[in-house]
């Protein structure tokens, strides 16, 4: 990643520093004077999530200097030679769709950090697990309660076709849960 990043993309990367077992985190508050120190949060990986066909998920537990969530999910997209341009739409829609406005749809970022070797997306976690974990705890599920997830599915991929990003991967480790269940 460079320096030739749109401002959106720019906005959401997280200042980082690795110290094992901890990711750290450094922000300016906007809360606090401007001569304040740096706000400190301190990330540790639980477990691993899942794996997909960019990588793995994984959960990490907030240690120190939570500001809102106490756990999150972490993709880890490892990087590769001339896929950049790849890299920078997938942050572009994550960015993009975690905006309040898409909320009923999508999980939301809260901000993305490189190391030499890989990409890491840090995105809300779900405890429920996602809609194939469901399906798979649930089953059979009723067929008015398969009506509403198909919906809800195919609403976001209206939302994202209608802003011009189109899904490769869609498949029920990827949704979220039904909202009540």
């Amino acid at each position: 990643m460079d320096n030739s990043l749109s401002d959106l993309i720019r906005d959401y990367k997280l200042w980082t520093r690795f110290e094992k077992p901890h990711t750290i985190h450094l922000f300016n508050d906007p809360d606090e004077p401007p001569s304040s120190p740096q706000r400190l949060e301190q990330w540790k990986k639980n477990r691993t999530l899942g794996h997909g066909g960019q990588g793995r998920v994984v959960l990490q537990t907030c240690t120190r200097g939570s500001r809102g969530y106490a756990q999150r999910a972490v993709k880890m997209i490892p990087l590769k030679e001339g896929g950049r341009r790849e890299y920078l739409r997938e942050l572009e829609a994550i960015i993009k769709f975690s905006h309040d406005k898409y909320a009923k749809h999508f999980a939301k970022t809260m901000g993305y950090y490189t190391s030499k070797r890989t990409l890491y997306i840090a995105m809300e976690y779900f405890s429920k697990g996602d809609l194939g974990t469901y399906a798979l705890e649930y089953a059979p599920l009723p067929e008015d309660e398969c009506r509403e997830i198909a919906s809800q599915i195919l609403r976001g991929l209206a939302t994202m076709h209608q802003e011009r990003f189109a899904h490769r991967d869609v498949k029920p480790q990827v949704c979220n849960p039904p909202p009540n269940s």
